[in-house]
């Protein structure tokens, strides 16, 4: 499926427009299923308007029309993590037989088609064959380009930049093939690790939901009995309207946990934008401390004129917005830098583990030097202004091995140095066996990347666990606020005996 501008909530409540995007995804819409799944959602409405004895019209009529706006969108999502799932499978497989293929008979065209075979009809198998023909037209690196667009992953570029290297230059690369077929097998555990995890937190997070619309459901119950009335506080339009409220917010809870399980299994690690890593690196890299000082040094006339105001008017309060809007100013600057510095250092690992096995998988058939300028090509943006500055260097110092130390210097990355030693020492040829060195920078890069992907997934299962606290959050706002409204009916009605 293309990367496509993506479509809002309101775009699937088209039937049409929602049959179309899974149709994309080389699925059909059952419309049974997702018409009694409707039916069974109003009818739970219904319960909970019961429940919390809310009337039809127009509490409980309004969460069945939000439910209704959400729900075709709820269904794509329900297509969307199946379809993740087959693409996954479809690519694990895709680069395990091209691998062994490739092995056997090093001629790409060739591979291709032996690859198709292997495949039942569908649309990884089309695109294969579709690939395998435009070797003939347009050439190697065009045809695997196909694949690349449609199934963006990094195994499968790893591979492709092998198997044309190979194609150029030829050499030994059997060793090479094998690592990749082992980094296959650890990103196929990894992932469908970290898919097992994000099943149990999904599932954590809709129990979280259903107990605390339970819990204020009962809590609401013991308020209705402790006010000797029939309906208590519940039907007072202010404890109607928050119920609404938290309702709704589950709702959107659900929503948001959907979307993160029906993420994509090609890509584990997501990164920002390319406009704002380069707004982001701008200023992390142009950053002034003196001008900073400066300028938070004129910021603090406000929090000042505060403070006189304060002392002018004898009102205290004022004294402590003063100062706590002093120390916001004075340190703001820094803490933004701090932020910037925390975004690209995370960007980078990502990054560099895949850049350096681009560089690796270059150099079966490149000198260091021409694969560090033909990775520029294809560099991540958070990389590039020191990747061109290291070419910049080498070119000016042929022989100078400063350039290499001083990449990415002041991110203080450990393992940025010790990949680059290993980068200098092929280049000079100061090690044993050059051919044995790669083979062991791509293993090297292999470890860098399995960090960089569990984090990356750990980051993610993190944000499941916020979701499994939102509900307890959205059920306290209505607890305090039924409580509140509690004490007002109780102490009225004290108030009203006491003058009897």
């Amino acid at each position: 499926m293309n990367k496509q501008k993506k479509k809002g909530i309101f775009y699937y409540l088209n039937p049409r427009h929602l049959s179309d995007e899974v149709a994309s995804m080389n699925m059909k819409v059952d419309w049974k299923k997702a018409i009694l799944a409707y039916v069974l959602f109003v009818c739970a409405m219904i319960g909970a308007g019961y429940g919390f004895r809310l009337d039809f019209l127009p509490y409980t009529i309004s969460l069945i029309v939000v439910g209704f706006v959400l729900f075709p969108y709820l269904t794509y999502l329900f297509y969307k993590q199946q379809y993740e799932e087959i693409r996954f499978g479809d690519v694990n497989n895709y680069i395990e037989r091209t691998l062994y293929n490739f092995k056997a008979n090093p001629i790409i065209a060739d591979t291709l088609k032996k690859t198709a075979t292997t495949f039942q009809p569908g649309p990884m198998k089309n695109l294969i064959e579709l690939a395998s023909k435009t070797v003939i037209t347009d050439g190697d690196k065009a045809a695997l380009e196909y694949i690349e667009m449609e199934y963006d992953n990094t195994y499968i570029k790893q591979m492709h930049r092998l198997m044309l290297s190979v194609a150029s230059k030829g050499g030994d690369y059997s060793e090479s093939a094998d690592l990749l077929l082992q980094f296959r097998r650890e990103w196929m555990e990894r992932t469908t690790s970290f898919q097992r995890q994000k099943k149990k937190r999904r599932i954590s997070s809709i129990m979280a939901i259903g107990i605390s619309l339970l819990i204020c459901i009962v809590m609401e119950r013991l308020l209705i009995y402790a006010t000797a009335n029939p309906n208590g506080i519940s039907k007072l339009p202010l404890v109607e309207m928050v119920t609404c409220i938290t309702i709704i917010g589950d709702f959107f809870i659900y929503l948001t946990v959907q979307k993160l399980a029906a993420g994509s299994w090609l890509q584990s690690t997501t990164t920002n934008s390319d406009k704002k890593i380069k707004e982001t690196y701008y200023k992390a890299t142009h950053f002034d401390k003196k001008k900073a000082i400066r300028d938070a040094a004129i910021m603090e006339v406000l929090p000042l004129a505060i403070a006189i105001g304060g002392y002018l008017l004898n009102i205290r309060f004022m004294y402590a917005i003063a100062g706590i809007m002093a120390i916001y100013v004075a340190f703001n600057p820094f803490l933004q830098q701090s932020k910037r510095k925390k975004l690209l250092h995370s960007e980078l690992n990502v990054a560099f583990p895949r850049w350096l096995m681009n560089i690796a998988l270059l150099s079966q058939s490149n000198s260091v030097r021409v694969s560090l300028q033909k990775s520029v090509e294809e560099a991540p943006v958070v990389m590039l202004p020191e990747l061109i500055k290291l070419n910049n260097a080498l070119n000016e110092n042929p022989g100078s091995k400063e350039p290499y130390y001083d990449f990415l210097k002041d991110f203080h990355m450990s393992y940025v140095s010790s990949a680059m030693q290993m980068l200098e020492a092929i280049d000079t040829g100061t090690g044993v066996n050059t051919k044995k060195q790669i083979n062991e920078l791509i293993a090297f890069n292999g470890t860098l990347l399995d960090k960089a992907e569990r984090e990356a997934n750990d980051n993610v299962l993190a944000g499941f666990l916020i979701l499994d606290w939102a509900p307890s959050g959205v059920a306290s706002f209505k607890m305090v606020v039924d409580m509140v409204v509690f004490m007002l009916v109780f102490m009225g009605s004290f108030g009203t005996l006491m003058n009897v």
